[in-house]
């Protein structure tokens, strides 16, 4: 679960940035990909989620860590090119939805009156695991 409303995971949706974003995605697609097969190294595990997939959609995982940012990754998913894929355009359109998604949801849960509750997994499962 990602708390949209903590500022560090917050995007800015303002015109302005919403702007610059569609601006870089272009960018980002007339760019030419260029990398050299003696500079990459080991593929760090983000990347490998992503690219060496036999599936053609990510895992909730991974999803998740683009959900949160290149700032909030952890330490194992901290490298370089992971710093920079979690903050790609694209990423960051993923954020700027799942706040969108976010608050019309808590919207409609409003309109209809019904009470939001949290449940803890992890209390859960302990409960359950007791003899």
């Amino acid at each position: 679960m990602v708390d949209v409303t903590n500022p560090a995971f917050r995007i800015d949706e303002s015109s302005a940035s919403l702007d610059k974003l569609r601006a870089s995605i272009v960018a980002s697609v007339n760019r030419p990909a260029v990398a050299r097969a003696d500079t990459i190294g080991p593929i760090p595990d983000l990347l490998q989620r992503m690219f060496a997939s036999q599936a053609q959609y990510l895992d909730g995982l991974t999803t998740y860590l683009l959900k949160i940012g290149a700032d909030n990754l952890p330490a194992q998913c901290n490298t370089e090119i992971e710093r920079r894929l979690a903050s790609s355009p694209n990423a960051v359109a993923l954020r700027i939805r799942l706040q969108q998604l976010s608050r019309l949801m808590a919207k409609a849960l409003n309109m209809l009156h019904l009470p939001c509750r949290y449940v803890s997994l992890q209390s859960e499962v302990a409960r359950r695991s007791k003899p």
